[in-house]
């Protein structure tokens, strides 16, 4: 960790300019570096505590020719009890999941930055206030008398940044005490033992043959978030035919992938359900539904077994799964929101083609044919707006209150008229009394007004 120094080091010259680029490159440089150093120091310290409890795994589970085991008793137990203590050590240092240390460190950095920013500015302030005397000199103005005091005034700012950096430090979040070690790491109910279970499905499900995954034959098994939890397992031919499992399965994907990125999502499968949409089944919307779903269910097996993406649109979904944990932790969310629609958009772009190839849009009634093509509007709309993927992001609530207030309440041509009347109405008024619309009034004008 960065410390900055209590004072400036000696120099020789007494120019302003040069105490400035002094204090950025001993200073004010080391500062905002810090903040940089963060996501490596956590990926570091991830590795190693990962890499142990892999040798730990494979220590404990080889076995010979006869499957016995090839580590048991007391020495074996001894050996179990070292890497365990090393390796909850390094657990209860990250935290119960390895982004709270690289939380914790962030929120120190933020310390380094904004002191960074504040002597930055003090300083270029002091330094633009001398050059401007040296171009302009007042009456009876004495050169080498003002640089000496630029120069005081500038090691008072910097000790004064420097001193309150230093407090701050001193009580910051990265000084937090860590948690005592658990008794007895081999607890079965305790995190290691916990931890030694996780594993041992994790390395299984690598290392072992997989059984075939296919469109009409698969099965995906959710691991537990925490101890005592239960696992859910979902097979894909049940979530075809059970539109009610698929809510808890985008409950258990976005837990385990993305937390959080669901919301939207779950809120728009609440409303497909509530107007009784998903009851027709292999209807459009149970056949759409279940197409979002079923790229969703083999990116998430794909990636708890180490396998290859079966299409683009599951690599989508692979790639924002694999991303997303980075670009969070990089304050990179808008790239996570902006994949997440990209992945979205294509399965819900095929699935409804696939529909209409079909023909189910023409089974539809001419009024629900006209609610499916602004639907798949919508969606596609959103990202091409600016900042869309980000107001109407996946982990807002945004997409489920235009279902709830402007979409039909019912499967029906009755409620799908008094929606369409709604909107109408809502886009007239909005337009004969122009201000500031907020971001579902600005869509549906956007939608309606392409829909003619």
């Amino acid at each position: 960790m960065f410390t900055a120094p209590s004072t400036l080091d000696q120099r020789d010259s007494e120019d302003p300019a040069q105490l400035e680029e002094h204090i950025q490159q001993k200073i004010i440089g080391p500062l905002r570096a810090f903040r940089q150093q963060v996501a490596s120091l956590n990926d570091t310290h991830v590795t190693c505590a990962q890499n142990c409890a892999d040798t730990l795994m494979a220590l404990f589970t080889g076995q010979d020719n006869k499957g016995r085991p090839l580590m048991q008793g007391a020495g074996a137990d001894a050996l179990a009890d070292t890497f365990g203590q090393f390796f909850e050590g390094g657990r209860q240092l990250a935290g119960r999941i390895p982004g709270d240390l690289v939380g914790r460190l962030l929120l120190a950095s933020q310390v380094s930055e904004r002191s960074a920013d504040d002597l930055d500015s003090q300083v270029q302030s002091t330094i633009q206030h001398w050059q401007n005397r040296q171009q302009h000199p007042p009456a009876a103005f004495d050169p080498q008398s003002d640089n000496q005091r630029t120069n005081a005034a500038l090691e008072q700012i910097v000790a004064a940044t420097l001193g309150n950096y230093q407090l701050q430090m001193s009580n910051g979040p990265d000084q937090e005490p860590l948690p005592s070690l658990p008794p007895s790491p081999l607890d079965p109910k305790g995190s290691f033992g916990y931890f030694l279970t996780q594993l041992s499905l994790s390395l299984q499900t690598a290392t072992s043959h997989c059984p075939p995954c296919n469109d009409q034959d698969c099965t995906l098994t959710f691991p537990p978030l925490r101890p005592g939890e239960k696992s859910h397992t979902y097979t894909l031919a049940a979530l075809r035919a059970n539109p009610s499992l698929r809510k808890q399965f985008l409950e258990d994907f976005y837990s385990t992938f993305a937390p959080g990125y669901g919301q939207a999502e779950i809120d728009f499968w609440t409303y497909l359900d509530s107007s009784r949409r998903l009851s027709k089944h292999g209807g459009y919307w149970d056949f759409t539904d279940f197409a979002l779903i079923q790229d969703q269910f083999f990116a998430a097996y794909n990636t708890l077994y180490h396998q290859p993406a079966q299409n683009s649109r599951v690599q989508n979904w692979m790639n924002f799964i694999t991303h997303w944990k980075a670009n969070e932790e990089n304050g990179k969310r808008a790239e996570n929101e902006a994949a997440w629609w990209q992945a979205h958009n294509a399965s819900i772009n095929y699935g409804d083609q696939q529909a209409r190839d079909k023909g189910l849009v023409g089974q539809e009634s001419m009024l629900e044919q006209a609610f499916i093509k602004e639907t798949v509007t919508v969606i596609n709309t959103i990202p091409t707006l600016p900042d869309g993927a980000t107001i109407f992001s996946p982990r807002s609530k945004l997409t489920g209150l235009l279902a709830q207030i402007y979409y039909p309440s019912d499967y029906n041509d009755l409620s799908d008229a008094e929606a369409f009347i709604k909107q109408e109405v809502t886009v007239e008024l909005a337009i004969a009394n122009p201000v500031a619309a907020s971001p579902l009034i600005a869509l549906l004008i956007i939608v309606r007004g392409s829909e003619g």
